[in-house]
């Protein structure tokens, strides 16, 4: 039996298509350098480090107005991944072309670098991207040296806001920023007008504003699924029950079949701890989920005393994080 849902495709099937959404009725809104026809176009390309693949044969050609999220689990490669599209390092064979007017702004966990003697209104001269991303007139002669982490990580990605990128790609950009911060970035990235690359364990926060995934599957290999993180899993449960329904109707009563036969259609299977464990993590996410939202509505509801908010901010970075595991882990499970 052959186990395959339309929406799940090699990425060799798509190399050479056009990737449209109703996202082209946003030409224009946002904060984004034109953009030409081209993006990136990747053909071929593959990574070597250390004697393993990162990357084998990769194809594809970005199209404006893509909203995709990275997927795969620590240590696939996705990093090395933006990397690759950024020229920061180059393909071990293959090519990337990079379109001429392309104007790319990549966020990075370890690119903030500030000088503690300049202010805020030093690093980011637009007092209107300020004032939107939570730095009022009065921090504006505030110096980096009396900044939050948290401060001087929302400082940092306006940096790169700021360059009008037609190509944004935001590497973990959710990590130290407050839940007030991410609902004014989801808001931004949600009327951006150039293309988007994202690589985040915040799965809430990702439904809302990409709609295409890369899915690094390991050993070089890169799937594409259009649709959320949430509809993927989705997809997942039903593409494992399809194959036990089809492998269990494959078996026959009779013993004439050839064992060798049985063998090559038989699916690989998980051992039994593994099955138990995935059956555990489906059951416990959506629990953890809906935790989350509440959380979250008490939080924006405006009604909380500062304590209280303060309580309410510190459990909902401890379930995001649990969520951030056991997704991990699932990701793991499935691959």
């Amino acid at each position: 039996a052959k186990y395959r849902i339309n929406a799940f495709h090699e990425l060799s099937e798509r190399a050479s298509q056009t990737y449209t959404t109703k996202q082209m009725t946003m030409e224009g809104v946002g904060e984004a350098s034109r953009l030409g026809s081209k993006i990136i176009n990747c053909k071929d390309v593959s990574y070597f480090w250390e004697g393993g693949c990162l990357l084998k044969e990769f194809s594809y050609n970005f199209q404006r107005f893509d909203k995709v999220e990275i997927v795969g689990r620590n240590g696939v490669g996705k990093s090395t991944f933006l990397d690759l599209l950024t020229g920061v390092l180059q393909p071990s064979s293959g090519v990337i072309e990079r379109g001429e007017s392309l104007v790319i702004g990549y966020y990075r966990q370890e690119g903030m670098d500030f000088t503690g003697d300049d202010t805020v209104l030093d690093i980011v001269g637009d007092t209107r991207l300020l004032g939107r991303f939570l730095f009022p007139h009065d921090m504006l002669n505030t110096r980096v040296s009396r900044l939050s982490g948290g401060e001087k990580r929302r400082l940092y990605l306006l940096t790169i806001l700021m360059k009008n990128p037609n190509l944004l790609i935001l590497d973990e950009p959710t990590n130290d920023l407050d839940i007030v911060t991410l609902n004014i970035l989801e808001e931004y990235l949600k009327e951006y007008g150039g293309s988007l690359i994202i690589v985040s364990h915040d799965r809430h926060f990702l439904d809302r504003v990409v709609d295409h995934l890369l899915v690094f599957c390991g050993e070089g290999i890169v799937k594409d699924f259009i649709g959320s993180f949430s509809e993927y899993r989705s997809y997942m449960r039903d593409y494992e029950s399809a194959k036990k329904k089809d492998s269990i109707a494959s078996i026959k009563p009779q013993s004439s079949a050839k064992p060798e036969k049985k063998a090559e259609d038989k699916p690989r299977k998980l051992s039994f701890n593994q099955k138990r464990e995935l059956e555990s993590i489906e059951s416990r996410l959506p629990e953890l989920e809906e935790k989350k939202a509440a959380i979250e509505k008490d939080m924006n509801s405006g009604a909380l005393p500062y304590d209280k908010l303060k309580e309410a901010a510190e459990l909902f970075k401890q379930v995001s994080n649990e969520i951030d595991e056991l997704e991990t882990r699932w990701l793991e499970l499935q691959n």
